[in-house]
């Protein structure tokens, strides 16, 4: 699989597609260099964009996170009462995280 993209914004979000997938299929054990790999790029090129293990451990955490920060936001933002606000959020993120697992239970595993 070669991932070209015209910005780096959608290499970076192609990369972590790409990691994701290799989340799913082997586990929590991935790093840079396996990444190269699999994505087909050279680890120069992934380098630039995660420059080591922690900065794509990071953005991966991230991007599985945006779902439960727009949560978060959009309850927030609401004029429900505070404890509503709250029963919603958890309720909303319990939601979420279920369809995950059922989604893939091995990926919802490493995260």
């Amino acid at each position: 699989m070669n991932i070209r993209a015209d910005h780096p914004g959608d290499e970076q979000a192609r990369l972590l597609r790409v990691a994701e997938r290799m989340i799913e299929e082997r586990g929590d054990a991935i790093s840079v260099g396996a990444l190269a790999i699999f994505a087909g790029v050279p680890r120069a090129r992934l380098e630039a964009i995660f420059p080591d293990d922690d900065a794509l451990f990071e953005a991966i955490v991230e991007s599985w996170f945006v779902d439960h920060i727009a949560i978060m936001e959009e309850v927030l933002a609401s004029d429900l009462p505070p404890n509503r606000k709250m029963y919603e959020f958890f309720a909303r993120r319990f939601r979420l995280s279920r369809e995950r697992f059922r989604a893939n239970p091995a990926a919802f595993k490493a995260y």
